[in-house]
Formats: C-alpha cells, sequence, structure tokens
C-alpha cells in the first residue's frame, strides 16, 4: 500500500468518509474505452484478490462507524496500529484516534489491551491475520552460548517411568550462594509441545533478569525441561505431580544439591514459580503432592489441570491463581468451557476459580487474581504481581530465622468485584467467591494496584 492507499484507510475510517471501497481504489480502475477488453479481466482478478484477503481478514470499526477488513495487523504502537489493508500492500500505521475503542474492546479485546499498553509507551506485536506466519516460534537450540565451564550450574536426567507422563526430565541448578536458604523452580511452561523448555535457562544462566530477586530472597534456581515422548502431551500430563514427575523432580534437586556439597538444600523448602498451562498446572499439583515442602505456589496465567482435591494440609500453602479475563488457554488442551453464574467468566472444569470456588469452606491461604481485559499475555506487570507474592510470603515464612508458617494476623481480604482492600478479622469466616486472602498490607496494595489497572514495574536496572 503506497501513502495514497494508507491516507484512504485513514479516510475510510474517519468520520464523513465512509466506504471502504475507497481504501482500495487501485482495485476499482477507471477503465477508458481502449483498454476495456481487459476490464473483465480487471475486475474478476481484483475479485479474487480481495475473496483471498477477506479469508484472513481482522475486521475492525473506525471512528465513523464502518468497519474496515485488514488483512492483517502487525502490531500496535503509541502512533497506532501497523496495518495491511491487502495481503501484498504495504506496511500503515492507522492513528488511534480512527479508530472506534468502545468497539474496539467489545469486539477485538486483544487489540484494546495492545492498546492500553501503548499507551505506556510499549510496541506489542500481534501477528494476526497475514502476519500470522511471521510469528517468532521459540526453538529448542536456543541454548545459551555461554561456556559450560563459566555457567555455574549443575545439571543431571532423570528417566520417566510408565504413567508419568514424560520419557526424560531434565532438571539444572545454579550453585547456590552461601546464604542461600530455599530453592526456586522456574516452571514457565506453554502450550502442547513446548514442555517448559525456556525455563532451563534460569538456572544455566547467571544473567537473567529473575537475578536480583533470587538473590534478595536467597533462593537458589532450578529450571525444568521435558521431554514427554508421546505424540500428544494432553492425553499423559506430566505436570500432574503425583504420576511420578513430582518424585522425579524433588529426587533430582535432592541429587543436585548434594553435588554441590549443600545437604542443607537436599530437602529444602521450595518456592515454584509456574507460567502458563504447563507451569501453572505443575505449581498447583506439585503444592498438593507435597504440601510440607511446598512454601508457595505461583500459577501465572492460563491456571487449568487443578484436578487433585486439596487436603487441609495443601490449602495452608500459599498460592498466587492468576489468569486473564479473556484468556483462552484451554482451547489449545480442548477443554470445554463453562460459564460460572457468580463471575460470569468463561472457565474450565478444572480451571483455577472453579477449584478456588470450591475450596473457599476449607479457608485457603490462596490468592485470586483476575486481570481485567487480559488474554493471558505475561509483561513486566503481572511478574511485578507475581514476585511481591512471593516476597511477602518468604518474609513471613522465613523471617523469624526459621521455617515457619503465615501469620495470619497481619493477612487482608480482596473484593474481585469492587477491587478493593481490607484487614481480614481472625473471625471472618469462609470467604464469598467474589473476595480473596491476601497475605499481607504491602501485598494487599500491589493487588489493588493491579486489579485497578494502575500498577506500574519500577524501570529495569541499566
Amino acid at each position: 500500500m503506497g501513502v495514497d492507499s494508507e491516507h484512504s484507510v485513514v479516510r475510510t475510517l474517519s468520520p464523513g468518509l465512509i466506504t471502504v471501497k475507497n481504501s482500495l481504489p487501485f482495485l476499482f480502475p477507471k477503465l477508458s474505452f481502449f483498454r476495456a477488453g481487459l476490464g473483465v479481466f480487471a475486475v474478476a482478478l481484483s475479485v479474487w484478490f480481495c475473496s483471498q484477503t477477506i479469508s484472513l481478514a481482522v475486521p475492525i470499526t473506525g471512528a465513523n462507524g464502518t468497519t474496515v477488513d485488514f488483512a492483517g495487523v502487525k502490531a500496535a504502537t503509541p502512533a497506532g496500529l501497523q496495518v495491511k489493508i491487502l495481503a501484498d500492500g504495504n506496511l500503515a500505521t492507522v492513528p488511534w484516534d480512527k479508530f472506534d475503542m468502545t468497539k474496539m474492546e467489545q469486539e477485538q479485546p486483544n487489540l484494546f489491551t495492545a492498546y492500553q499498553k501503548t499507551q505506556a509507551g510499549e510496541t506489542v506485536e500481534l501477528y494476526l491475520g497475514v502476519f500470522e506466519g511471521e510469528k517468532p516460534k521459540p526453538k529448542m537450540d536456543e541454548t545459551p552460548t555461554i561456556p559450560k565451564s563459566q555457567m555455574g550450574f549443575k545439571e543431571t536426567v532423570v528417566n520417566g517411568k510408565s504413567g508419568s507422563g514424560f520419557k526424560t526430565m531434565t532438571v539444572a541448578m545454579r550453585d547456590p550462594s552461601p546464604n542461600a536458604k530455599a530453592i526456586f523452580i522456574g516452571a514457565f511452561g506453554g502450550g502442547p509441545g513446548e514442555e517448559m523448555f525456556s525455563s532451563i535457562y534460569l538456572a544455566r544462566s547467571d544473567a537473567t533478569s529473575w537475578d536480583n530477586f533470587l538473590a534478595v530472597n536467597k533462593l537458589v534456581p532450578v529450571g525444568v525441561r521435558v521431554e514427554t515422548g508421546i505424540p500428544d502431551p494432553r492425553k499423559e500430563p506430566f505436570f500432574l505431580a503425583d504420576k511420578g514427575s513430582g518424585e522425579a523432580l524433588l529426587k533430582a534437586i535432592e541429587t543436585l544439591a548434594r553435588q554441590a556439597g549443600r545437604d542443607d538444600l537436599a530437602e529444602a523448602p521450595i518456592v515454584i514459580y509456574g507460567r502458563e498451562v504447563m507451569g501453572s498446572a505443575l505449581a498447583y499439583n506439585l503444592a498438593q503432592y507435597k504440601p510440607e515442602r511446598v512454601a508457595c505456589a505461583v500459577a501465572m496465567m492460563g491456571p487449568s489441570f487443578f484436578t487433585v482435591e486439596p487436603t487441609e494440609a495443601s490449602v495452608k500453602v500459599p498460592v498466587l491463581i492468576v489468569k486473564g479475563e479473556y484468556d483462552d488457554a484451554y482451547r489449545e488442551w480442548e477443554l470445554e468451557p463453562t460459564l460460572d453464574e457468580n463471575s460470569k467468566r468463561i472457565d474450565t472444569p478444572f480451571e483455577g476459580y472453579n477449584r478456588y470456588v470450591s475450596t473457599l469452606p476449607m479457608r485457603p491461604n490462596w490468592t485470586m487474581v483476575v486481570q481485567s481485559r487480559g488474554t493471558g499475555e505475561i509483561d513486566a506487570v503481572t511478574e511485578m504481581l507475581g514476585k511481591s507474592f512471593v516476597d511477602a510470603v518468604i518474609k513471613q515464612r522465613f523471617g523469624g530465622g526459621t521455617y515457619a508458617d503465615m501469620v495470619p494476623d497481619i493477612a487482608y481480604m480482596g473484593d474481585l468485584d469492587k477491587k478493593t482492600v481490607k484487614n481480614m478479622p481472625n473471625d471472618a469466616g469462609v470467604l464469598k467467591p467474589n473476595e480473596t486472602w491476601l497475605p499481607d498490607q504491602t501485598f494487599a496494595s500491589v493487588w489493588r494496584q493491579f486489579m485497578e489497572g494502575e500498577l506500574t514495574p519500577p524501570p529495569p536496572a541499566p
């Protein structure tokens, strides 16, 4: 698309000039008499080409109420949406004020969420329509090139047993610092076929965005990579810890700790931080499998497969459950959605919110978070929320010098509907489905800001 056609798109979306046809002037040429013989062919070719473009169209409503079928949307930038009106056209940027933002929020919530992020100066890659094939895909060979002798980590491979859902599990542990007191498992998951391979880098490299957080909390990072060895990991999910993966993971940690000369860490408390469906499921299920070992668990986005019934011991493990309002990760796992009558949100049968509600009579130390208009994307804001939760738990469970239970007297409670917080009285009783436990006042403030969309992470260290 040249300059003229880009301007035509903008005019099409603006009040007063409303025909989609005008955005494609070169598909409707004025045929002079002496070229009439070519006219039918040109029009037929144009109609065919339009049909190919519309099959991948991304419909967006303009400020004047007209809907334009864009062939593709590449990214959202502070200046506007980067789009193509035709599949073989040039990339153009359409300013945000040319769109009906109310309609966008209703019809294209992922685009609206991206728009909100751009208002803070962020650019969000989208890869919709014809750009779908350009979306970067994780590669299994992205191992850091740092020489192994300089990485300062140890690694072991555990073979899975029948029914465990995995063929091999590679577990890496960074060499512990002298003051390390607990294990941090980064269970960075994904969809079917990804098997958490990205989390292994947390232990293999000492130059990650987690390093300061780990050092302050005196945590030893452990990364995991799983090879399922089966065509479809959904049929036999390895992240059900009681099927064999939990035993294998804990045994690997024990082996690596002893190899590092730190017998005190062989059975040390564990913080498990799970991302997306696989990581979140492993975090939840490990807390149910060995609650006495898990200091706290984070299920960050896509929380599903919460199949194991909680116990009186496991509900005392602090668990942070975070999902986006429009998070549809369940689709990757072929889970049937249900509509919850209280929350009006779409949930899966064993999704985190449903499990949370069913467990409320046991008064769990679980924090529920639903990101307004969230699509399940993990970014600096969601990570700040997760890290703040771990900070609060570590402060209580290790603050006295020895491993201890949570302190009920300083707990807060949050209202998921009103997005407010208040001190939780000791006689609070069973919380309602729209209420949630918060570990302390500091985290309660973070939770409220996140729910209101006001949480801003600090700038990255230079």
